[in-house]
């Protein structure tokens, strides 16, 4: 490929990222930018520390913290995915994807990095505000893994977000596919206790959500068993890569149905 096609490249992928920067719901205002990216981590950080029990160490309760921010990264990215491709068959979104002479790939690759800054963004915010919980509090916090953890976790979510959103083709509540995965985000991943505490089915379930793997890697983080860490958080990117392969052949399978039904609403 020559300089002048990957330049070209590159910045179509740019152009895609923008324009789905401005389609979230999160960004198209500076008040939702704040609370959602803002001030919703760190309630959320004191929620399910306050949650985890005052009598806990602070070993215990900085491991909930940071698992506590991880969970804002990934909310926000499987949100902003699941939800812009759900609603996007409503406002005509899909249209320009659709019709373009442009590959669709394109496009969507540009939705996951968007996704994975502003799950990052909620998620770094959530570190930040956690570590100064802490300050002073004489544990050491792992600030630079749980940074590591929380960029893993938003790429491997927003991959994981676009199998969601692909979902929504065939349902009348478009949004109930990325409402139920919030709610299994936040009970089974591991988040206020570890998933060996779940009953055998309920681990099967949360072990295909990548943010499971991101909070166990925490636990080795706290332990200082750095291989086993960077080994969970290259399984959640794994599995990232496999739900996105997932949501686009899920995807082109449901719109060809939902185009030979007529149920697809297009402007």
């Amino acid at each position: 490929m020559s300089r002048v096609s990957l330049g070209l490249l590159l910045d179509l992928v740019w152009s895609a990222t923008r324009i789905s920067l401005r389609s979230f719901d999160v960004t198209r205002s500076w008040r939702t930018l704040l609370v959602a990216l803002g001030i919703g981590p760190c309630l959320q950080v004191v929620y399910l520390v306050g949650m985890s029990g005052t009598t806990q160490s602070d070993a215990a309760r900085i491991r909930v913290a940071i698992a506590a921010a991880l969970l804002s990264a990934a909310i926000a990215a499987v949100e902003s995915t699941s939800i812009v491709l759900a609603t996007s068959r409503y406002d005509g979104a899909l249209a320009p994807v659709m019709l373009s002479t442009l590959p669709a790939f394109l496009v969507w690759v540009g939705q996951i990095i968007a996704a994975t800054v502003v799950g990052a963004a909620a998620g770094l915010i959530g570190v930040g505000f956690t570590s100064l919980f802490f300050f002073g509090s004489g544990t050491s916090f792992p600030i630079v893994g749980s940074l590591v953890a929380v960029i893993v976790t938003s790429i491997s979510t927003a991959g994981f977000g676009f199998a969601v959103g692909a979902l929504s083709l065939q349902l009348r509540d478009s949004l109930l596919p990325a409402s139920i995965t919030v709610s299994v985000m936040f009970v089974l991943c591991g988040v206020v206790t570890p998933l060996s505490n779940y009953w055998g089915p309920f681990q099967i379930i949360a072990n295909v959500v990548p943010l499971t793997q991101s909070t166990e890697a925490i636990d080795f983080l706290l332990r200082g068993d750095l291989a086993s860490y960077a080994i969970r958080l290259g399984i959640a990117l794994l599995i990232g890569v496999a739900w996105t392969v997932i949501g686009s052949i899920g995807w082109k399978m449901l719109d060809r149905r939902s185009r030979r039904s007529g149920s697809m609403e297009l402007l």
